[in-house]
């Protein structure tokens, strides 16, 4: 009976992680298609697609959304649009309290998942924190230039680089290391595998699930 009911426990708990994320996403992403649609509704009655057509396509918001991304990144792109970014950053943002601090976090983080640069977020690493003995999962962020000021403070005999630790199960934030190079241990895993196993919290480790099972008896 014990045997049935431990077998039944891992099938209830596989099915717990194959359908919440599952579900999770699902909501998700149903929500942000009806948030686009209704961008639709903005729109003056004569521009409205609905006016002219004898039917709703739903999803049209999607297609309008990705065109006012793209127009928008059109017009900040060029000199003009450049100016304009940087006035309303420097004059206007940046001069309101805690909208300012909300505004460069979320253009910190989007700048750094959007990055194309090869040192950010490429590749895995280990390093011994937050003592000697343990070690963290973290990622190599850049290498600072000789004339950095905390190199200098550190000593130009160590090979610094900087690596992110993030946190779990919130991997947006987390610690800023300098750390010499020879110390770290690179691992060849991605990194879409490594934030799989930080948030999970390693319940999930290289990339596979792991259900827990006591011992027999």
């Amino acid at each position: 009976m014990k045997k049935i009911k431990k077998i039944l426990k891992n099938y209830f708990l596989t099915g717990l992680i194959v359908i919440i994320p599952g579900y999770i996403s699902v909501v998700i992403l149903i929500t942000l298609i009806k948030k686009m649609d209704g961008i639709i509704n903005l729109l003056p009655p004569k521009f409205h697609p609905d006016t002219y057509l004898p039917f709703h396509i739903p999803g049209l918001g999607v297609i309008i959304t990705i065109l006012l991304i793209i127009f928008v990144g059109l017009i900040f792109t060029n000199i003009i649009g450049k100016s304009i970014l940087n006035f309303l950053e420097n004059k206007i943002v940046t001069k309101i309290p805690f909208i300012r601090t909300i505004y460069k976090g979320a253009k910190n983080i989007i700048e750094t998942i959007l990055s194309d640069e090869t040192v950010s977020f490429k590749e895995v690493v280990l390093v011994e924190y937050p003592k000697k003995g343990t070690y963290a999962l973290g990622f190599i962020t850049s290498k600072p230039s000789k004339n950095n000021e905390i190199v200098n403070k550190i000593g130009h005999d160590k090979n610094i680089i900087t690596v992110f630790v993030p946190t779990t199960p919130n991997p947006t934030s987390g610690f800023l290391l300098y750390v010499d190079e020879n110390e770290i241990k690179r691992l060849n895993i991605s990194v879409e595998t490594a934030f799989k196993m930080i948030v999970s919290g390693g319940i999930i480790s290289d990339g596979e699930e792991i259900i827990y099972k006591r011992d027999k008896g």
